[in-house]
């Protein structure tokens, strides 16, 4: 997962406010946040002017409803420059059936 070309992060859905606990090098790179800028914090730090609402919604509902989704989103890096990615979000069950984590998984898109 560390060197995966696509962005990978997991988070603790088990703990208040979806907290990050690990980023592999695209993710990095790609946010320009070193993990530990980004560990323990909500990925929403990522959004900003032109990120769209209704994106936004569609992520919440996923998480509130233990559904997988993906939507392109406007996100910004640690210098302000926005980028676009597709972000996918897949929960992770515990052997009870309960989602104890979330996997995310971000590619940026070509600018237009």
């Amino acid at each position: 997962m560390a060197d995966a070309p696509i962005g990978v992060v997991l988070t603790g859905a088990a703990y208040h406010d979806n907290p990050l606990l690990y980023a592999n090098h695209a993710t990095r790179r790609l946010t320009g946040h070193s993990l530990a800028e980004l560990r323990g914090d909500n990925l929403r730090r990522l959004q900003g002017p032109r990120t769209d609402p209704a994106a936004v919604d569609e992520l919440r509902g996923a998480l509130r409803n233990w559904n997988a989704t993906t939507v392109d989103l406007c996100n910004y890096r640690a210098d302000g420059t926005p980028f676009t990615s597709r972000v996918s979000l897949v929960p992770v069950p515990d052997e009870n059936g309960t989602v104890e984590h979330w996997f995310g998984l971000q590619a940026a898109l070509p600018e237009e």
